[in-house]
Order: structure tokens, then sequence, then C-alpha cells
């Protein structure tokens, strides 16, 4: 239960990122660049 928790707190405050830096960086890849770069 608290590792399903976990993955869909992850999730969604990704996603919330995401949302916030689409108006800032209007391509999909550069976000997902963004993201991988601090994984």
């Amino acid at each position: 239960m608290n590792k399903s928790n976990k993955v869909i707190k992850i999730l969604v405050i990704r996603t919330l990122m995401v949302i916030l830096l689409l108006p800032v960086c209007p391509e999909i890849k550069a976000v997902e660049e963004i993201f991988t770069c601090r994984n």
C-alpha cells in the first residue's frame, strides 16, 4: 500500500511539474529531458 501511494504521489507531482513547465518549455521533449537529467 505504501509503495503504491508513493508511486501515485510521484506521478501526481511529475504531472503537475510538466503542466507548470509546459508554458515555459512548449516542447514536451525538452520537459522530458529535464526529468531524465534529474533522475
